[in-house]
């Protein structure tokens, strides 16, 4: 692809490259689904979303840009953690 269609093309959810076999899952409640947590962060000056999973009970591994931004302000103040979320739907 040239570089005009890959910059129009990132940041869209529903664009896949080849064949999209990718299938809903729907029991995100049941083990392993329920291990991978959408976090949603504040920072000093705005908020974000970003992906983990479990690791233990009480914690969490995600990317270091999840919980740091510098264009936010720096690191976040606050993360709420969203095990097994499936839309709108959080247990």
């Amino acid at each position: 692809m040239d570089g005009a269609v890959t910059d129009r093309l990132l940041g869209r959810p529903d664009f896949v490259i080849g064949d999209d076999n990718r299938v809903r899952v729907t029991t995100t409640g049941n083990y392993p689904w329920s291990a991978i947590v959408h976090l949603e962060m504040t920072f000093p000056r705005g908020s974000g979303t970003c992906t983990g999973w479990l690791i233990g009970p009480h914690t969490v591994a995600t990317a270091g840009h999840c919980v740091y931004g510098a264009d936010e302000g720096g690191w976040a103040t606050r993360v709420r953690v969203l095990p097994g979320r499936n839309g709108g739907q959080a247990p």
